[in-house]
């Protein structure tokens, strides 16, 4: 293993919220060891600090699959299961062949508030329990905490805790995690938010010494013209004073999606690259493929080092390799379109029937712009008579065409409601009445 890779194993170890029982490259990340002095701090912040959302069921373009390739040739396929319990399972290759190696179960609540994850791994004749992450909820349906566990002896032992606090608006202050001794949770680290108009101005790190908290890392977030992240430099604390130590750089297209990320160590009195990594996108604006390449002094080169993904199923996965490729799969069970007949006009139909007792149906038409069929940023929300958002029913791309969608109130009191759609440039608002 050459000392890039190595430097960015060490780098990145912490990224993902599991522990790894592969052996073959690329690997998926889960809890693993660290020491905090080898950490990347950016990733630390950035992909580990979110809190879990509801399962995602507005989402009618899932991701069916993945592909990881490392630049040694080994292989990592990872494939999406969906039903009432979500599934993941990860192949690796032997030689010519896929065998299993890990798979993860999702179990979710009524609510569709994510329970737990349940991580097997394949003994080459059956799967055997690893590792159980439970999630606990507030009353405002904010995760307040999250524990994980190891099977070993026929029973769950402690491992990991996460502790979550919010403010005064929701948004995540502060994230405690702790380590089981055997007989007690231990401090080990703590992170801080703070925000500025609405975004997220900085994040900072603290260490447990034993006695009592000591500044580790802070990142600072800079943002753009149109509020997207231009950049995020993270410091970290030597003595008596913050020391400039990673940049990590944004890079967007002339619709201001991301298509580069680049990072930088601060040496010498400077900022030199390290590892870019590069996003390619679908006609649906969904990733299809990243690639990491390294700086090697006068060019850029395939490299493996930590890439990371997110996808609209609401999944977030790391994973040390070269290159990652995505494929996804279309679901019409709760909306259907017609493309027969593209429309020339935005239109937004009142639902029927109207009032309604417990579904009704929407509908509503996306005209051709500019002359294509090219997908446009599509929005349904539901509000309430007070202006508060109910339900999102719809956010994603949608391309030209006639849409139909059924509406399901049963979870809500009786009453005025409004949905509104945006779409492009356009925007309409229509009311309706749930009647019990």
């Amino acid at each position: 293993m050459n000392a890039i890779l190595i430097k960015t194993i060490l780098l990145l170890f912490i990224v993902c919220n599991f522990v790894s029982a592969q052996k073959y490259n690329p690997k998926i990340l889960f809890h693993i060891l660290y020491s905090v002095e080898n950490l990347n701090p950016i990733d630390f912040y950035v992909n580990r600090d979110y809190a879990v959302s509801r399962k995602n069921q507005n989402n009618f373009v899932k991701i069916d699959s993945l592909i990881a390739e490392s630049i040694l040739g080994s292989k990592m396929k990872m494939l999406f299961r969906y039903n009432e319990i979500d599934e993941i399972l990860m192949q690796h290759t032997i030689g010519n062949s896929w065998v299993n190696s890990n798979k993860i179960i999702f179990e979710y609540d009524e609510e569709d508030k994510l329970l737990s994850e349940t991580e097997y791994y394949w003994n080459n004749r059956t799967w055997e329990c690893f590792s159980l992450k439970t999630y606990f909820y507030n009353s405002d349906d904010n995760v307040y905490q999250t524990v994980l566990q190891y099977y070993s002896g026929n029973e769950w032992t402690n491992n990991f805790r996460s502790s979550f606090e919010y403010d005064s608006e929701l948004n995540l202050s502060s994230k405690l995690d702790q380590y089981w001794d055997s007989e007690a949770w231990i401090n080990e680290h703590r992170l801080e938010y703070f925000y500025y108009r609405g975004k997220r101005d900085s994040i900072l790190f603290l260490k447990w010494n034993i006695k009592e908290w000591e500044n580790g890392f802070k990142s600072v977030f800079y943002y753009n013209d149109v509020m997207k992240i231009d950049s995020i430099v993270a410091e970290s604390w030597i003595g008596f004073d913050w020391v400039k130590r990673i940049k990590r750089n944004y890079v967007y297209d002339s619709s201001f999606t991301q298509t580069k990320v680049i990072d930088q160590d601060w040496i010498d009195g400077m900022w030199k690259n390290t590892f870019r990594y590069i996003y390619k996108f679908n006609e649906l604006n969904y990733i299809v493929s990243v690639n990491c390449q390294a700086w090697t002094g006068s060019d850029w080169g395939d490299q493996d080092c930590m890439l990371m993904v997110e996808n609209p199923d609401g999944f977030k996965i790391g994973l040390i390799t070269n290159n990652v490729s995505l494929y996804y799969t279309t679901t019409l069970t709760e909306i259907n379109s017609s493309l027969e007949s593209i429309p020339n006009r935005f239109r937004l139909y009142q639902n029927y029937p109207n009032p309604f007792n417990p579904t009704t149906k929407i509908k509503f038409t996306i005209p051709v712009v500019e002359t294509t069929r090219r997908v446009v940023s599509t929005k349904l929300i539901v509000y309430d008579a007070l202006g508060r958002e109910v339900k999102t029913l719809i956010n994603e791309p949608l391309a030209p065409g006639a849409y139909e969608l059924k509406f399901d109130g049963s979870d809500l009191p009786s009453g005025i409601y409004f949905y509104s759609l945006t779409s492009g440039i356009h925007t309409q608002t229509r009311k309706m009445i749930l009647l019990r």
